[in-house]
């Protein structure tokens, strides 16, 4: 039974790689992640099915050997993740991963080729020994990089792109699973290392079965999610592009009437009025009272209160820095400036800039 899980896991896994491919559904560097992903997967799942069948590929070397393509599969997921909600990614992760699989396969090439004479028995007793040395520092690494991937995931900082897309509720059933899947990896550490003789149970027959029911549920949930993203990504570029020209022409329309107001306020220096009105500049600007409004509500994105006074305190700032000006009162220079009132200047001069203006004069000369 064991046997056949696992055949029908790879078999899965690289029928799901063989569909991508001839469907052009690999467009992105996250759908390549995910494939390569469950390539990986499938190879470690064949790599079962060879020794749980104890089926001889003719070579003393492949047999053996045993790549621990398992130690893949973390950095893999990291590398689709940060991808999937574009986060920038640390090349240190894949490079470390790379460099554990190359010290396992070369120097298990080289304990092979001191062990060369021995008889089987004794080779498989070797082999063993360095598994069980392995294998820990395998599950290190991996759990290392699954908490970190997770913590990524955690941070919703990182999710506002990806969550108009995708509501990550299969990533964070990935993360269930995942920890269940570690869990029993982490008993079957256990029971290989410690008490191997007093318990009659094979926890890596539960964590092969377990890796290849994961097969199965990442490669209907994870490939039709990335299709949905795709689709609606090219959806979103395609409302862009048509809504694109509407929108620069209806910006410059914008720019080019608030330009106008705005010139004619600073030529004329209208600010300084403490008594002017929306409808009075209106009525210079020969336009109605709405559409200045609009005009200025979408240039400055202020309402005509706000920017007005903006006007007023910039020129407050500019005579309060200025010597010149140093022997009139501030109170005066507030009323020059377009101020009807001490209380309103000193109000209206702290929401701008955090102090009062004998404060700001202090702090900037």
């Amino acid at each position: 039974m064991i046997s056949n899980i696992l055949l029908i896991g790879f078999v899965q896994g690289f029928a799901v790689n063989l569909v991508s491919l001839l469907t052009g559904n690999i467009k992105t560097k996250a759908s390549v992640y995910l494939n390569l992903w469950v390539f990986v997967l499938s190879l470690n799942n064949l790599q079962a099915w060879l020794t749980e069948e104890q089926i001889s590929l003719n070579n003393y070397y492949l047999d053996h050997l045993h790549t621990p393509w398992y130690v893949f599969l973390a950095p893999l997921f990291y590398l689709f993740l940060t991808e999937y909600i574009q986060k920038k990614k640390h090349l240190w992760i894949p490079v470390v991963t790379i460099i554990f699989v190359l010290w396992s396969s070369i120097y298990k090439m080289i304990l092979l080729h001191k062990l060369s004479g021995l008889s089987t028995h004794d080779l498989n007793i070797r082999l063993k020994t360095f598994n069980q040395m392995e294998e820990p520092v395998g599950f290190l690494l991996t759990i290392a990089l699954f908490l970190y991937t997770y913590q990524i995931y955690r941070k919703k900082e990182n999710l506002r792109y990806i969550k108009s897309f995708d509501e990550l509720k299969w990533i964070k059933h990935f993360f269930i699973l995942g920890l269940i899947i570690l869990s029993i990896w982490f008993m079957g550490i256990l029971y290989n290392q410690l008490i191997e003789s007093r318990i009659p149970v094979n926890f890596y027959h539960l964590l092969q079965i377990s890796t290849s029911i994961l097969i199965y549920w990442i490669a209907y949930k994870a490939m039709f999610r990335q299709k949905i993203f795709q689709e609606r990504s090219q959806i979103r570029k395609k409302l862009d592009r048509i809504t694109t020209h509407k929108t620069d022409v209806f910006k410059n329309k914008v720019k080019a009437d608030f330009e106008k107001v705005e010139a004619y306020i600073i030529k004329n220096q209208s600010f300084t009025n403490p008594l002017l009105s929306i409808e009075q500049l209106a009525g210079e600007l020969e336009m109605s009272v709405a559409k200045l409004s609009k005009i200025i509500n979408q240039g400055a994105e202020k309402n005509f209160s706000d920017y007005i006074n903006s006007f007023r305190v910039a020129k407050a700032k500019t005579l309060l820095l200025d010597p010149d000006f140093d022997q009139y009162t501030i109170l005066s220079i507030g009323l020059e400036s377009g101020f009807n009132s001490k209380s309103v200047f000193y109000r209206v001069f702290k929401n701008y800039s955090s102090m009062t203006p004998k404060q700001w004069r202090e702090s900037n000369r």
